[in-house]
């Protein structure tokens, strides 16, 4: 059998001494045709793209494809960047035109290249610009651009990141097309259902690339639990305040119950014991199917991460963890719309949002989430209805209520050029913060984020993880009420999201509203209450554990409860 990729003695940095690889040797035969990459952020996944599409030169050591070298194979591979790279102030069947007689030598058709627009819905688009859509939109377009060349080898820096299921399950059947033709695909994701598909899963931690499959998965069987309970939420924040790291790899929420992984040496017995001596809760432990989930949380999570010890030490014992703030209207609308000359974006929301709530934002791309969350943040006037914002009428006073509001996007939109301290003293002083104010903020937020190693370094220049931690800190520098965060944790890998949510469960414990947009549909288990839109209207709204049933009362996943309301 012939060789696919072969990576010999692969050395790169970007700087002296630095080295993202060191000595990085791997070789994979012809029958793997597709390959995904997870890691933490900044670890060096986009990297390795780069360097297999030979936009970066390793200092030294080689890459194969086939036995060939990356200049005589180059012309048969083709790369789809995060940023997409595409013509922002063309439209989406320009781009799409440029790309196929750019690098497609067997031009196809404007015919061909509408039903390709077509299959991903975006023919009602194809005269509008490329800054005009959404972000799952620009990802759609971009993988077409790629795709249209038939490449042999294609090569996808997280493709649907941004993307909500239905859509990624779109873009999924186009590269299953793609493959099906006897080609190969290497990719990186934060979705890790999505790196489980493949054939190979390389795992990047500290200058090492573990590879797992599907039987190593089937390995773990033993250690992946639920804990079936009708006080599962009330055993959750126990062990949050409890030594539980000794007996779990990770915590989580899941169907309404809670999903736990054992570390290796534990027993079922050993943790229902320790469970027992923390709370008085009937419970069952069920057993549950292992994921690749659970295989990177142990090999990555007892080796490098501690994500819960920092929530410990911050946390106050004598904090309330019950709701006992949610009981006041902080945010509500009524009968609001949003028009865009023609297109009802909105279609009559009525909702609220309480007093010390995580509220959670679903729906797929285009189904106005965007929209409504802008609305409710004061960045987008409303064409008809009321919103109110603390009892206030947010159209009559905006800047008054702005100042109780932090707000962190889904792009990073800090000043590249500013270091992170700069960047954090400009936005305190914009807020009015005086310089001990914001020393004694300071020294409570770097206890949260990890930025201290980092407070000269250029913004552009940090990791996308420690910029997503920066925009928080900036965000909850003047104490807000209320905090709107627009897909936060997008492109985030498990790690991050699972220490993002504990980061929330502090906030609102002490009082803040957080309103949260996601793609990552198991978040929107920590979500006091969410809500689903569709089209521009409300599908459904409530608790988790009462609108995640389906006709037979029984619970379902929030992934599946937005399948069948939004397909």
């Amino acid at each position: 059998m012939n060789s696919f990729l072969s990576i010999t003695n692969l050395n790169f940095a970007y700087t002296k001494n630095s080295f993202i690889f060191k000595e990085l040797t791997l070789e994979f035969l012809d029958n793997i045709h597709t390959i995904s990459i997870v890691g933490p952020d900044g670890i060096g996944k986009s990297t390795l793209l780069k360097l297999l599409f030979a936009l970066l030169k390793p200092n030294s050591g080689s890459i194969k494809f086939f036995n060939q070298e990356l200049k005589q194979i180059r012309p048969q591979l083709s790369y789809m960047p995060q940023d997409s790279c595409l013509y922002e102030d063309l439209s989406v069947i320009d781009n799409l035109s440029l790309a196929n007689s750019l690098f497609n030598q067997d031009n196809k058709s404007q015919t061909q290249l509408y039903e390709m627009l077509s299959y991903l819905e975006l023919k009602n688009f194809a005269n509008y610009r490329v800054n005009q859509l959404s972000g799952g939109m620009r990802q759609k377009l971009a993988l077409l651009c790629t795709i249209v060349k038939d490449p042999k080898i294609l090569i996808l820096d997280e493709p649907t990141v941004g993307v909500d299921p239905i859509s990624r399950n779109a873009l999924w059947d186009i590269v299953n097309e793609y493959l099906s033709h006897n080609n190969y695909c290497i990719y990186t994701t934060a979705y890790l259902e999505e790196a489980q598909e493949a054939d190979v899963c390389l795992v990047l931690s500290n200058n090492k690339c573990l590879q797992f499959t599907k039987a190593d998965i089937e390995q773990i069987q033993n250690l992946c639990y639920y804990v079936k309970s009708s006080h599962y939420l009330d055993i959750y924040h126990q062990l949050l305040k409890c030594n539980f790291e000794k007996y779990l790899c990770d915590l989580s929420l899941s169907l309404g119950m809670l999903q736990i992984v054992l570390k290796k040496q534990v027993t079922a017995a050993d943790f229902s014991k320790f469970l027992q001596e923390i709370c008085s809760y009937e419970f069952i432990l069920l057993k549950r199917e292992a994921k690749l989930d659970d295989l990177y949380l142990l090999t990555l999570k007892q080796k490098d991460f501690l994500i819960y010890e920092k929530y410990q030490n911050i946390q106050n014992a004598d904090q309330v963890l019950n709701n006992e703030f949610q009981t006041e209207d902080i945010i509500s609308l009524n009968e609001v719309k949003k028009v865009f000359n023609n297109f009802v974006a909105v279609d009559s929301s009525t909702f609220t949002v309480k007093k010390g709530e995580i509220f959670g934002l679903l729906g797929p791309n285009g189904a106005g989430k965007t929209t409504t969350f802008r609305m409710m943040c004061a960045l987008l006037d409303k064409s008809y209805g009321q919103i109110l914002i603390m009892h206030q009428d947010l159209a009559k006073a905006k800047a008054k209520l702005r100042s109780q509001i932090g707000y962190v996007s889904q792009k990073f939109s800090l000043y590249n050029d500013l270091s992170c301290y700069q960047n954090i003293v400009y936005f305190a002083k914009s807020y009015g913060l005086s310089d001990k104010q914001l020393a004694k903020r300071l020294d409570t937020l770097l206890n949260i984020f990890d930025l201290k190693d980092y407070m000269q370094v250029a913004a552009k220049e940090l990791p996308f993880g420690v910029q997503r931690e920066l925009s928080m800190t900036v965000a909850l520098l003047h104490e807000p009420k209320i905090l709107f965060l627009d897909e936060a944790t997008s492109g985030a890998d498990i790690i991050a999201r699972r220490k993002f949510f504990l980061i929330l469960n502090l906030l609102k414990q002490n009082g803040v509203t957080i309103i949260v947009t996601t793609h990552f549909l198991e978040e929107a288990e920590f979500c006091d209450r969410f809500l689903i839109q569709a089209k521009g209207k409300i599908i459904c709204l409530g608790r988790p554990d009462d609108i995640c049933l389906n006709d037979k009362k029984q619970r379902i996943s929030v992934h599946e409860l937005f399948l069948n309301s939004c397909s």
